[in-house]
């Protein structure tokens, strides 16, 4: 459960002591599939009458919205935008977790809190223990809350936007609302039944017996559902970066729902067990087009900061830095005996599996398109990979080899193209935003105009599909779809007013670096804070 050894600590870019010996090291990322269709062509007919059901998303965090440490707006969610650009914003309906910024723990919110409190810079002591203490309030408040609200106020219709941050693969294919009530009466600690509550106002409409999945069945039962979106499998390896331990999944525990949620990455082998479990379900359900993507590499996001003892990464052309910290942990002040890392060599591995689980992701719409299924593959891999600012933009030593095939770097659209947004983790001062753009608060989740880009990146597929656009009105509109960024810049409020405390918020941090494992443990929370 990464103990690194001496040897793993002193050469990080080694293999590491605990990865698996039957993991094969890839020497760069997967090339990304360009095509959605993978050149195979299917043949398509029209259904009897048009599907009632137009989009039903499935998948975790990414897919339902969350930002900043929690779920507050899931109008803002990818999904939210696919339907406004659709036409059908209005009938695509999210579950709503209104009330002192979501769950579990709003970090804009708090920092505008914050901001009443001790103004926009944090130049004293006395403004130290100030945000401290009026952290340490704001979570009570939240918690206190939601503890009461978390079942209240729920919307009857079924959601279409299934997905709630933690899930993976087992849980879309396994939770349903009557587990998650159980488990949180069993364990009613906020800190540790957050996800649980989280989760239950996403299911409980579709009734207490219905997974993710048989949710979206239901969907197809009634009226049938034009294009089904499943987009998971992120959590099968996020715990890595946001706990900085690689803990692999064990064939000897595997079946059993506690050791699994012990487990901070999925051995391949085990991904595609289930993640075959997924197709075999998938294929009963009632979709006329079925988009799958593939999963995001979790050593990109700022969440974990790549640092060297020397300048630069790990050897000339390496993608990777010798070691992967908190993201307030300066070089000179890391110690590698004391302080929680990842290694180089550890970060290959957990790429390395994804890249497995990717390639499997990408035969199985291969295979199902070869059988006559309308499935298409949606690279989001591919598209972190070109958004990669310290990975790849900032060294064109380290690209891989289809770099320019594939187009480079990721072709910003016009609206935000010169507002130099990046992968790197979000910072403002008093005088406006000073790095990142693309990732919000928590270092692991994209700002409203990243879930644009995403939501683009959908768009083009469904037009790929053949999917049809009207505007709010019913008018058809004609593809290819463009997302509106500026509507999206108007909505994004961590771009459009950048709370001044973050930077500072960031040193205060990193002043306090040594006792913030023991904080966050306290805690509980499920991700990794800025």
């Amino acid at each position: 459960m990464s103990r690194h050894t001496l040897a793993d600590l002193t050469k990080p870019n080694e293999r590491h002591s605990e990865t698996p010996a039957d993991l094969q090291l890839h020497s760069e990322a997967r090339k990304p599939v360009a095509d959605p269709k993978m050149g195979i062509a299917v043949a398509r007919s029209a259904p009897a009458e048009p599907s009632k059901h137009r989009l039903v998303t499935i998948g975790d965090s990414l897919t339902q919205g969350f930002q900043s440490g929690a779920i507050w707006n899931t109008t803002l969610s990818w999904p939210r935008i696919v339907a406004w650009e659709m036409g059908i914003d209005s009938s695509f309906v999210v579950p709503n977790y209104r009330g002192f910024g979501g769950m579990p723990f709003n970090l804009e919110r708090l920092l505008q809190s914050l901001r009443d409190r001790v103004g926009s810079s944090l130049d004293s002591t006395w403004e130290n223990v100030q945000v401290a203490l009026g952290s340490l309030g704001f979570y009570e408040e939240v918690a206190s809350y939601w503890k009461r609200a978390w079942d209240q106020d729920i919307d009857k219709a079924c959601v279409h936007n299934l997905a709630s941050f933690g899930w993976d693969l087992h849980d879309v294919l396994e939770t349903t609302a009557s587990l998650l009530r159980e488990e949180i009466e069993e364990d009613p600690q906020y800190s540790r039944s957050a996800q649980a509550r989280t989760a239950y106002r996403v299911l409980a409409s579709a009734g207490p017996n219905l997974t993710p999945l048989g949710a979206a069945r239901k969907f197809g039962e009634d009226g049938g559902i034009e294009t089904l979106v499943v987009m998971i499998g992120a959590n099968n390896a996020l715990g890595t970066v946001t706990s900085l331990k690689v803990n692999w999944s064990q064939d000897a525990d595997f079946g059993q729902r506690k050791a699994r949620k012990a487990y901070t990455i999925w051995h391949p082998k085990h991904f595609k067990a289930e993640f075959d479990r997924l197709v075999a379900e998938l294929k009963d359900i009632r979709a006329e087009h079925v988009i799958l993507a593939t999963v995001p590499p979790v050593t990109v996001p700022p969440v974990s900061r790549g640092i060297s003892r020397g300048e630069g990464k790990v050897t000339n052309g390496s993608r990777y830095f010798e070691y992967y910290v908190r993201p307030w942990v300066e070089p000179s002040a890391f110690d590698w005996r004391d302080d929680a890392c990842l290694t180089a060599g550890q970060a290959r591995a957990i790429d390395s599996a994804i890249d497995d689980y990717n390639e499997h992701i990408a035969a199985v719409v291969r295979r199902e398109r070869e059988n006559g299924r309308d499935w298409y593959l949606l690279d989001v891999a591919g598209l972190l990979e070109r958004l990669a600012s310290r990975r790849y933009l900032e060294d064109p030593s380290a690209r891989p080899s289809w770099w320019e095939e594939l187009g480079g770097e990721y072709s910003m659209p016009p609206a935000i193209r010169d507002l130099g947004l990046n992968s790197r983790f979000f910072r403002a001062d008093r005088n406006g935003r000073l790095d990142g753009g693309f990732f919000a608060l928590d270092g692991v989740h994209p700002t409203t105009v990243g879930y644009g880009i995403i939501a683009q990146e959908v768009l083009n597929v469904m037009h790929a599909a053949g999917v049809s656009f009207q505007f709010g009105n019913g008018i058809p509109r004609p593809g290819p779809i463009d997302v509106d960024f500026g509507r999206l810049l108007k909505l994004d409020s961590l771009l459009a007013s950048p709370p001044p405390l973050s930077a500072g918020l960031l040193d205060l941090l990193s002043r306090l670096d040594s006792q913030l494992d023991g904080v966050f443990a306290a805690l509980g929370l499920h991700v990794a804070l800025p």
